[in-house]
């Protein structure tokens, strides 16, 4: 082989290893932004999860604070309704 040849085939070598260079460094573009697409799809996510717990959490609150207030209103109900069931035995 002459000098030349194998100048050639270093050159044609080196043109295949900057391909590659150049689709790796694409390939890795790429990569970096799904990782940002998804990253940012992750913390949508969290704030409305977040959301929704706080939302969760603020209606388990109300509906506690409507049972006891029920939890009362039945106890007066029902001691009202003794009231009424002893006047009407003394009456009797």
């Amino acid at each position: 082989m002459s000098n030349n040849q194998n100048g050639n085939e270093e050159e044609v070598i080196e043109e295949k290893i900057n391909e590659l260079i150049k689709k790796a460094e694409d390939l890795n573009k790429q990569i970096d932004k799904s990782y940002e697409e998804s990253d940012a799809f992750i913390n949508e996510v969290n704030k409305n999860v977040d959301k929704n717990i706080k939302e969760i959490e603020k209606d388990l609150s109300n509906l506690d604070k409507a049972e006891k207030e029920t939890e009362v209103e039945m106890e007066d109900l029902m001691l009202k309704r003794a009231e009424e069931i002893s006047k009407d035995d003394e009456e009797e």
